[in-house]
C-alpha cells in the first residue's frame, strides 16, 4: 500500500475525521432516499468519494421471510463473497445489494480507487446493511489496506458469528463504523424473530421512509404522525429478545456454564446476528466509541441503552441521527472492554458510570452530587475548542 493510502486508512481512526465523515455521510445518505437507482455517488472532499445506498424497505419485508430471523447464505444470488461461504446475513439486505452491485457500479468504485481516492460506503437503515456488504466485497477483493470504509446509521447488525469472526480474522474491523442512537428500536430489530415484529413494522416502515425523504442537514425534528402502531409492544418484544441474546453471550464467557449453553442451543433458537467493527453509541450528552471484540461488548450496550430509553423516542430516533452531529458532541473512546452485568446487585464499573452519564443508563448511578475521580484509562477525544481533555475531566466538568 502506498503512503497516501496508509494515511487515509489511519485518519479514519481520528476524531475530527470521524466527525467530518459522519456529517457528510449522513447528508448523502438522506439524498439516497430520493434516488431512482437506489444509490447516490458524490465527492465529499478530503480525497473521498461517498457512495450512499437508499434505506427504503418494503413494509412486508419482515413478514415474507424463509426462516425465523430472515437470514440467508452470503453467497446467494452473487459471487462476491467466495471466501465466506458459511456466513449468514440478513437476506433482504443481501437481495438489495445483489440488485444494485452491478458491473457499472463496480467499475466506478475501481476507477475512484485507481485515481487515489478513498471510497466511503454509507446508508441509513437497511441502506447501511447494503453499505456493509459493499465494503466486505471490496475488502475481499482488494485486501485490508484498501481505502474503503462503511458508515451505517441505524443498522448495526448484518451477519452471524461466522461473518463476525471472519472480519476479525482478516483485520477488517477498522473499516466498519456503526452509528446507533440510544433509543433507536429498529437498530436492534434483527435481535427479535421477524414474525414477532412484522405487524408494527408494516405501519412503521412507511412512516420512517416518508420521514427519511424529508431529511436533510437542517432538520431539527420530524413530527410523529398520530397513528396507533402498537409500538409499546414492539419495543418490549425487541428488548426481551435482545436481553435473551445478551444473557446467552454472557453465559458463553463463563466456564461453568458450558454444559448449560450446549443445552440452550438445542432448546432455544436465538438471533444469530453478531456485531463487528466500531460502534458509536450516541445520546444528547455525547457519544461512546467502542471497538467490538471477542467478548462482543457492543451487544450488551445495544440492549442496555434501549431498555433504559423512552417509548416514543424509540420510534422517532430512527430518523433523528442529524441531531447528534453538532459542535458540542464529544466522543469517549472506551478502551477497556467488559460485558455489562445485567443483575440489579452487580457492582458498578467505569463503563456503567460512563453509560449512565451519557444517558445510556437508567439514572441509578450518576447524580448531581456524585464526584467521579477514578475512571480507569478512558480517554476522551474533544471535537471542539475548550472541550475537556480526559474522561475524568469530562465527568467533573458537568
Amino acid at each position: 500500500m502506498d503512503e497516501s493510502n496508509f494515511v487515509r486508512v489511519q485518519l479514519f481512526a481520528q476524531p475530527e475525521y470521524i466527525k467530518t465523515s459522519l456529517i457528510r455521510g449522513w447528508k448523502v445518505s438522506c439524498t439516497a432516499y430520493n434516488s431512482d437507482t437506489g444509490y447516490v455517488w458524490q465527492d465529499i472532499g478530503n480525497s473521498t468519494i461517498c457512495l450512499a445506498f437508499s434505506g427504503s424497505l418494503d413494509s412486508s419485508a419482515f413478514r415474507q421471510t424463509d426462516n425465523k430471523f430472515g437470514v440467508g447464505n452470503i453467497n446467494e444470488r452473487n459471487d462476491c463473497f467466495e471466501s465466506m461461504e458459511r456466513a449468514l446475513v440478513y437476506k433482504e439486505a443481501l437481495t438489495k445489494f445483489s440488485d444494485i452491485w452491478n458491473d457499472n457500479l463496480k467499475a466506478q468504485v475501481e476507477k475512484a480507487l485507481k485515481t487515489g481516492k478513498s471510497v466511503l460506503f454509507t446508508g441509513h437503515s437497511i441502506g447501511g446493511g447494503i453499505a456493509t456488504l459493499a465494503t466486505l466485497t471490496s475488502l475481499r477483493k482488494l485486501g485490508k489496506d484498501a481505502p474503503v470504509f462503511a458508515i451505517t446509521y441505524g443498522f448495526p447488525l448484518i451477519g452471524d458469528e461466522v461473518l463476525s469472526r471472519e472480519v476479525r480474522k482478516q483485520g477488517w474491523d477498522n473499516h466498519f463504523f456503526n452509528v446507533v442512537l440510544r433509543s433507536d428500536v429498529f437498530a436492534r430489530t434483527l435481535l427479535a424473530p421477524c414474525e414477532s415484529v412484522c405487524s408494527p413494522l408494516e405501519a412503521l416502515l412507511p412512516y420512517w421512509q416518508r420521514s427519511a425523504k424529508q431529511m436533510n442537514e437542517d432538520d431539527k425534528d420530524i413530527l410523529m404522525e398520530p397513528v396507533e402502531w402498537g409500538f409499546a409492544e414492539y419495543l418490549s418484544t425487541v428488548v426481551q429478545h435482545a436481553r435473551e441474546v445478551v444473557e446467552f453471550i454472557t453465559l458463553t464467557n463463563m466456564e461453568a456454564a458450558k454444559k448449560l449453553i450446549a443445552s440452550l442451543k438445542l432448546a432455544v433458537e436465538l438471533s444469530p446476528y453478531r456485531p463487528f467493527g466500531y460502534y458509536l453509541f450516541c445520546s444528547a450528552k455525547g457519544a461512546l466509541l467502542v471497538e467490538n471484540s471477542e467478548t462482543e461488548v457492543a451487544l450488551p450496550i445495544l440492549y442496555y441503552s434501549l431498555a433504559s430509553g423512552q417509548d416514543q423516542a424509540s420510534i422517532s430516533d430512527h430518523t433523528h441521527y442529524v441531531t447528534v452531529f453538532n459542535a458540542n458532541t464529544n466522543i469517549i473512546n472506551l478502551e477497556r472492554r467488559q460485558i455489562l452485568p445485567l443483575s440489579q446487585g452487580a457492582p458498578y464499573s467505569a463503563m456503567e458510570i460512563l453509560l449512565d452519564f451519557l444517558e445510556f443508563g437508567n439514572g441509578r448511578i450518576f447524580h448531581a452530587n456524585t464526584s467521579i475521580v477514578n475512571l480507569e484509562v478512558l480517554p476522551i477525544h474533544p471535537l471542539q475548542q475548550g472541550a475537556p481533555s480526559s474522561a475524568t475531566e469530562f465527568q467533573l466538568a458537568s
